[in-house]
């Protein structure tokens, strides 16, 4: 089966206690600020560190290096672009291209969206691999990843 390839879809949300043009503000004024935060540390790239826990085997995880793309100042709105890709090892394991973004909510906030995709490598085995943990690991990270991004961006909100 040479050429067997499926792709993984992830989109995951959390609620932001602001409204999405606060969010949006956040996500392009103090992107790397916010990295930083969120996974408690960052190199002020534009890149941070995050590990990823492989579903129910919390103790088992993957250093990541993400990496992000901020839209110029008149994209004020357009998605921030995410790149997640293993520290080491990278080719074991799948890149995810993602984007995170705010979109309205009721009574004054707004929804933190995270949409993301990767190619399972290694054909039929990487397949299985993806179906048995690797996306239930790769969707777990993302829910804590928008949670934290989340959470940030209220605490930077309600400071400023």
């Amino acid at each position: 089966m040479p050429g067997l390839r499926r792709v993984t879809e992830i989109e995951v949300s959390a609620p932001v206690g602001c409204e999405e043009g606060a969010v949006n503000r956040a996500l392009h004024v103090y992107p790397a600020r916010v990295l930083e935060l969120a996974f408690g540390g960052a190199s002020g790239t534009g890149e941070a560190l995050a590990r990823l826990r492989l579903g129910r085997l919390g103790g088992l995880g993957v250093r990541a290096l993400v990496e992000l793309r901020t839209p110029t100042a008149h994209e004020r709105t357009a998605p921030i672009a995410l790149r997640w890709r293993a520290r080491r090892g990278a080719a074991l394991f799948p890149v995810m291209e993602a984007t995170l973004r705010a979109r309205p909510a009721s009574a004054g906030g707004s929804v933190l969206v995270f949409s993301g995709r990767y190619l399972v490598p290694f054909g039929l085995v990487g397949i299985v691999a993806d179906q048995l943990i690797g996306a239930r690991g790769a969707r777990a990270t993302a829910h804590r990843f928008v949670a934290d991004v989340a959470r940030v961006i209220d605490a930077l909100v309600e400071v400023a």
